[in-house]
């Protein structure tokens, strides 16, 4: 059915490094001799490449800085802001965790009034926040959207240099790859022509592990990525011929009105495969209209769509009103198409002078649910020599989970990850497409299937499971959406590894189904995310390989720290119970972040709960990070404490300097 409301991209920002690095120099680079005809078979010549000082967050910023300069949008007025990149390689040999990008950039740019975090996807996690943010747009949660990708991925290339033995090496993907950054400004569309028609998302998690990026564990230190190239290329054209048949079918399109194709710019024979199978499902030449970025950009992960949207747009290929079809992949394996009509962009983005700005604020604290949704069930496991890494204990209390619930698991529309430490610390793919995978949950269906799953990560330390509770409820106002599992896991990095400070995490999983509200007031009912300047760098984790290629983590952290987290929780707290006609008294439950007995009775006192009111399940050797909501939860449900009508007051934090709030009615 066509859309009611569209979403539209107001601007569009882009970074290239100066740097330029050809294919043969790439070639010549191994350690061992490669006979591969690389730039034949790819049509890749030459790629931009990070210079000296140039890092994952440096190609976001500069991005950004573009795109508000085409823009008439003040930082101020952006309310939602998504950092996609799969790389946070964001120093020498140095990859950052917490805070997330999102939070460093909200700060950094004065989006004082976005919610924030980062979403982990692979190549789709850019597509995967415009998804987001088109549908908060339609629903009315926001009115301006930020989404970046500063993808620095390069340095894979290389790793791939130093360990390839031969041109059947699953590292030799990595060589084609490229640096840039991305960043899009979306808005709702004033026109019934102008904006996306339509855009769908779905992963085939039957192929998760058919590319995996994560520590080399070689002493040279470094990252690789394991691609299985063929396999990749089997599973995705055939899916995606498909599903755009299936969505221009749904909105009674032709793909005649359709001057560009873009797909997700990987290589040139894979690329004209995908369109030879399109081509096999209509009757239509799509040679010319087949849009191929990659001679002197390669492959840019997440970015590839829009950097060659945006350099077609400045060749002045595409023009305004132009209908544009996006085939979307990545790695996990999410699949997807886009349909989507342009307004005047073109022309503005070749206008030499930036514009103004406008002061029209669109802020979603407060947002009010107009249909809740309620916790279903919920299981949690802690670390054993049973469930001993990150996936185990994930597939074991998602399964658990599921045993409670009245749902199959082929009902789960969406799944979302939300921890930040990691086995093997895994890049790419999803956690939550990984996961899908070994479940089995609709893993290889047809785009026409009745069940769907999504599946994709959420990194946003201790306010993960917050933000990603928030996100399925406006998912499901908008439609298409009426279950969702959110799993929660970390472990102690540093503990496998037996080097390095302990992060201080307890090490557990969670998982928890959420489905909407039967009697529409029991559920979440209300949101507010809020940031602290003040508390910005209060703490900071980042990764990095010590002089025997480890990967370890190292922990940055304020004396007052707490002290801090304290002072923040009660200006928010206080701010979000005048804002909904709260006080303490309303509310049978308190739950605060579960960094320790000692913080939860703090926050107690601080807040003025009693002590019989506020859920204390913190443990000993850690804190809870971002299970600690779903432990709370669990443990009243348990132990059969709440009411119908019941209040619960749910405080998160994160680094960054980042509080959240909510409301639940049993």
């Amino acid at each position: 059915m066509p859309r009611e409301t569209k979403s539209y991209i107001h601007s569009i920002g882009v970074y290239l490094p100066p740097k330029t690095v050809t294919t043969k120099e790439v070639i010549a680079g191994c350690r061992e001799s490669l006979r591969l005809p690389l730039e034949r078979l790819t049509g890749i010549r030459s790629r931009r490449t990070a210079g000296d000082g140039e890092f994952s967050i440096d190609l976001a910023i500069r991005a950004i800085q573009d795109c508000l300069s085409h823009s008439d949008t003040a930082p101020e007025d952006f309310d939602f802001l998504v950092c996609a990149n799969i790389s946070r390689y964001d120093g020498p040999q140095r990859v950052s965790y917490e805070p997330s990008t999102a939070a460093k950039l909200k700060h950094q740019f004065g989006f004082k009034n976005a919610i924030a975090f980062d979403i982990s996807n692979a190549c789709a996690g850019l597509w995967t926040s415009v998804y987001l943010a088109d549908s908060l747009l339609r629903t009315g949660a926001i009115g301006r959207a930020l989404v970046v990708s500063g993808e620095y991925i390069t340095y894979l290339a290389d790793t791939a240099q130093k360990e390839i033995v031969d041109y059947l090496d699953s590292q030799v993907a990595s060589l084609t790859l490229g640096d840039s950054g991305v960043a899009v400004e979306l808005r709702l569309s004033n026109s019934k022509s102008v904006g996306f028609h339509d855009l769908e998302l779905y992963t085939l998690a039957q192929y998760s592990r058919d590319c995996i990026a994560k520590p080399t564990g070689r002493p040279h230190g470094g990252a690789a990525m394991y691609t299985e190239a063929v396999k990749v290329s089997a599973s995705v054209v055939p899916h995606a011929a498909k599903h755009v048949e299936q969505i221009l079918k749904r909105n009674s399109h032709s793909l005649t009105q359709y001057q560009h194709l873009i797909p997700h710019q990987t290589s040139r024979l894979t690329m004209q495969d995908a369109i030879k199978t399109v081509a096999t499902r209509f009757p239509v030449d799509l040679g010319e209209r087949l849009i191929n970025n990659l001679a002197d950009r390669g492959n840019t992960a997440t970015t590839s769509h829009f950097l060659a949207l945006r350099d077609k747009i400045l060749e002045k290929r595409i023009r305004n009103g132009d209908d544009v079809l996006f085939l979307i992949s990545g790695s996990g394996q999410t699949t997807g198409t886009a349909l989507y009509t342009f307004d005047d962009l073109p022309d503005r983005l070749h206008a030499s002078t930036p514009v103004g700005r406008s002061t029209n604020p669109a802020r979603v604290q407060g947002e009010t649910l107009s249909v809740p949704m309620q916790i279903e069930s919920m299981a949690s496991v802690k670390r054993s020599s049973t469930h001993n890494d990150t996936l185990a204990m994930l597939g074991h209390v998602a399964q658990e989970c599921l045993k409670k619930s009245q749902y199959e698991k082929q009902k789960i529309d969406l799944l979302l990850s939300v921890g930040i430490y990691r086995s093997e610390f895994l890049t790419e793919p999803a956690i939550a497409a990984l996961l899908a995978g070994d479940l089995h949950i609709n893993d290889d269906r047809e785009p026409n299937d009745e069940d769907l799953t999504l599946a994709f990560d959420i990194l946003n330390g201790g306010l993960g499971f917050l933000n990603a509770v928030y996100l399925v409820s406006e998912l499901a106002r908008v439609g298409g959406l009426d279950q969702a599992m959110i799993v929660a896991s970390e472990v102690e990095n540093n503990a496998d590894s037996n080097v390095g400070e302990q992060m201080g995490v307890h090490e557990m999983a969670s998982a928890t189904m959420l489905h909407e509200s039967a009697d529409g007031e029991s559920g979440f009912l209300a949101f507010a995310f809020d940031q602290y300047p003040d508390s910005a760098e209060s703490i900071i984790i980042d990764a990095v390989w010590d002089d025997k290629g480890r990967f370890v983590l190292e922990k940055s952290c304020k004396d007052d720290v707490l002290d801090d987290y304290l002072e923040n929780i009660a200006k928010s707290v206080g701010y979000f119970l005048r804002e909904h006609a709260y006080t303490p008294a309303d509310f049978r439950f308190l739950i605060p972040p579960q960094i320790s007995a000692e913080f939860v009775d703090a926050v107690r006192n601080k807040l003025e709960f009693s002590e019989q009111n506020t859920v204390d399940v913190s443990e000993s050797d850690g804190d809870l990070l971002s299970s600690a909501t779903p432990a709370a939860f669990a443990s009243i449900l348990n132990k059969q404490l709440a009411k119908l009508g019941d209040l619960a007051l749910i405080v998160n934090i994160a680094s960054g300097g980042q509080v959240g709030c909510a409301v639940y009615q049993f």
